[in-house]
């Protein structure tokens, strides 16, 4: 959804443009307004194919991040895990060095 509202945001600035660029008085024939409409349609298809590209890295990155921080989530619950097996062993160890 987002990505058809930004191609419609650049195809409506690239009319315009052409249209504020345009003296008032000129007169277009049909093959300068054919020639214009395919050097249109050739700007949106490179946009359309930026936006596909961009769009793509964009999930890509999206799903790295997700993986690096379930990661995270992972590690972390590991070290708490570990951090109490450690606090509980030196517990053992500290009533054994006392026994001696």
């Amino acid at each position: 959804m987002r990505r058809k509202s930004l191609k419609l945001t650049i195809v409506k600035l690239i009319f315009m443009s052409i249209i504020l660029a345009l003296p008032s008085n000129a007169i277009a024939t049909p093959s300068s307004k054919r020639s214009k409409i395919s050097r249109l349609k050739n700007q949106v298809d490179s946009i359309d194919r930026q936006i596909s590209i961009v769009d793509e890295e964009y999930l890509q990155a999206s799903l790295k991040l997700k993986k690096i921080n379930f990661k995270i989530q992972t590690n972390a619950q590991s070290l708490s895990s570990t951090q109490k097996k450690l606090n509980s062993s030196k517990k053992v160890l500290s009533k054994r060095v006392r026994a001696m």
